[in-house]
């Protein structure tokens, strides 16, 4: 299941369709963000504002450059949360 999640995302699925009632917590379980990806979400939202309140449209967070593109996704994977 895993290899295939990540084959979905890949091609930029973030859901499936299901006919029976029963596949809707398997597919909840994956495609829901891992505790992982929400943790870096939250930091980098926070870092975010923290570039914000300075006047900066784009700076490093964790070694890489981040700009408004960046936060948007981040700000969707948090929306995301279940």
């Amino acid at each position: 299941m895993k290899e295939a999640r990540r084959k979905q995302r890949a091609f930029g699925f973030d859901g499936a369709s299901c006919v029976h009632p029963k596949v809707v917590p398997i597919l909840n379980r994956a495609f829901s963000p891992s505790p992982e990806a929400l943790d870096h979400a939250r930091r980098l939202i926070a870092a975010a504002e923290q570039a914000k309140a300075r006047g900066e449209g784009a700076f490093a967070f964790e070694g890489r450059m981040v700009d408004e593109p960046v936060i948007k996704r981040a700000r969707a994977l948090l929306d995301r949360e279940p």
